[in-house]
């Protein structure tokens, strides 16, 4: 084996350049398969919001919870019965309700860095984008 300056600092080079390629490549999948781990998980969450607001709109005996008067969009006790299935730290956002069809036409979620926003068309084609500072993923109907 040899036991030379210059080999060994080859060997130490080399040993160096593995382990920041190792960086190099290992950080961005790390950060990618995170975001897109938290993605799902918060369109879940936003998803589990949006049909709690119907089915509160359902025990309400069809009367709209979408009040844009007040905060949140909600209309007087729809937060209450909905807070129950909404994540601690989150914040739902009622933006959209139609009443003939009971159902949830717009609404914004977040929680941390992540937004999920619902929207439904003219159409009806619904769309769910989730943003972590720039958009991140993109759901929409095949209609």
């Amino acid at each position: 084996m040899d036991y030379t300056r210059k080999a060994q600092l080859k060997r130490a080079a080399t040993i160096v350049g593995i382990l920041l390629a190792i960086l190099v490549i290992g950080i961005p999948i790390s950060v990618g398969f995170y975001l897109s781990t938290e993605s799902h998980i918060v369109l879940r969450e936003a998803k589990n919001a949006k049909l709690a607001l119907e089915m509160t709109a359902i025990e309400r005996g069809g009367k709209n919870v979408y009040s844009p008067e007040s905060a949140g969009g909600m209309a007087d006790g729809v937060w209450e019965r909905v807070s129950t299935i909404v994540e601690d730290g989150s914040v739902l956002v009622l933006e959209g309700y139609d009443v003939k069809h009971q159902r949830v036409t717009a609404m914004t979620y977040s929680r941390d860095h992540f937004k999920a926003v619902y929207t439904v068309d003219e159409n009806g084609k619904v769309k769910w984008e989730i943003d972590y500072l720039v958009k991140i993923q993109e759901y929409s109907d095949q209609n």
